[in-house]
C-alpha cells in the first residue's frame, strides 16, 4: 500500500497502545544469519565466508540466492511484491534537491 505521501508503507487506522503487538512473524521464516546459514543449498558456503558477509551483505547475498531460485523459493510470495531497485539518475529534480545540504 502506498502512503498519503506516496511512500510505500502501512498506515494506522486505529490508536496503537504501547508495547501493543502490531504483528508476529514466526523465528522459523525470518531471513536471519542462524537460519541462512542452515539453508542446505548456500548456507555451508556462506558461513565460511561470514567474516567478509558482514552487516546487511550476507542478507544481500542470500536474498539474491532466491531470488534467483524464482517460484521455488520459499519467499517467493514477498520477493515477488518487493519493489524493483531503483537508481539515482531515475529521480526527479524536487527529489535530488532534498538531497542538498542547505
Amino acid at each position: 500500500m502506498n502512503t498519503i505521501s506516496g511512500i510505500r508503507g502501512a498506515i494506522a487506522t486505529e490508536s496503537i497502545d504501547t508495547y501493543e503487538t502490531m504483528i508476529e512473524i514466526p523465528h522459523h521464516i525470518m531471513m536471519s544469519p542462524p537460519l541462512i546459514f542452515k539453508d542446505q543449498e548456500i548456507g555451508s558456503i556462506l558461513f565460511i565466508y561470514q567474516d567478509a558477509l558482514y552487516s546487511d551483505l550476507l542478507l544481500a547475498v542470500y536474498l539474491m540466492h532466491e531470488i534467483s531460485k524464482g517460484s521455488q523459493s520459499f519467499y517467493y510470495p514477498f520477493l515477488r511484491i518487493l519493489p524493483e531497485p531503483g537508481n539515482i539518475s531515475e529521480w526527479h529534480d524536487d527529489e535530488l534537491l532534498l538531497l542538498q545540504v542547505w
